[in-house]
């Protein structure tokens, strides 16, 4: 409560991105902004002098490094905000997603020896191949998923098919393949299997899985949460689940 008892203080968010101080008038119901800051505020108590005690939060979402035989780390990030760092086969690159790079983000590279990042293009990075030659990224705007080699080559886009979001996606241990889950026009949450050399996704059909998690190493199986709020490996050939115990 504000001194007076006229208003209620608290914090809240128009655009789902940053908390700001609101306050609402008990007498006309309109709500207000009572402080702006740069950064997120949270309101936890206000005294009889009107002085607040509040938390402002300054969230850096950042990459690091320990380089063998070094005695720190060192920090990668560009600016403040990167994440989803992947180790290339050179073991001193590191790829990761810059969400700075534009309203797609960018998939970039950054040595162990801070050099300037390189752009390998548009998207959030979803995985280096097993065979270290191709890094996969999900674009938002047009959706698609965009695949960027990390040596000799050139950006690809896979088709999407019937896929209208495409929510994950992950590789297949061949390095040819990747695991796609996604949305069709209508229905559940579906998974598919797509080769990189071309040709639209190929649906595989799992049955009772409300959201799709990580790709067993093997290829064979896709962990999986069912209607009963358990967790299951799910065979992609087909076959009875097996429950999963512990999570």
């Amino acid at each position: 409560w504000a001194p007076d008892g006229n208003d209620i203080l608290f914090s809240g968010t128009a655009d789902d991105i940053k908390l700001v101080a609101l306050a609402v008038n008990l007498a006309d119901r309109q709500v207000r902004t009572i402080l702006g800051s740069p950064v997120p505020v949270t309101i936890l108590d206000v005294n009889d002098q009107g002085t607040w005690l509040i938390i402002d939060e300054d969230t850096v979402n950042g990459v690091m490094a320990h380089p063998a035989g070094s005695d720190r780390d060192i920090d990668l990030t560009w600016l403040d905000s990167c994440w989803g760092p992947t180790l290339a086969p050179d073991n001193k690159t590191l790829i990761f997603t810059n969400g700075r790079g534009s309203s797609n983000y960018t998939v970039v590279t950054r040595t162990s020896d801070r050099s300037p990042l390189v752009t390998l293009g548009e998207g959030d990075a979803r995985g280096l191949s097993p065979d270290g030659s191709w890094m996969a990224a999900l674009v938002a705007t047009p959706p698609g998923l965009f695949l960027y080699p990390l040596g000799t080559g050139s950006p690809r886009r896979l088709e999407q098919g019937p896929i209208v979001q495409i929510q994950n996606a992950q590789w297949f241990p061949d390095s040819q393949h990747v695991f796609l889950t996604g949305n069709e026009s209508t229905g559940p949450l579906r998974c598919y299997r797509q080769a990189i050399a071309g040709g639209l996704p190929a649906l595989i059909d799992v049955q009772g899985v409300e959201t799709f998690s990580l790709l067993t190493l093997d290829g064979k199986a896709v962990l999986g949460l069912a209607s009963d709020l358990k967790w299951y490996l799910f065979p992609l050939a087909g076959g009875e689940p097996r429950l999963v115990p512990g999570l």
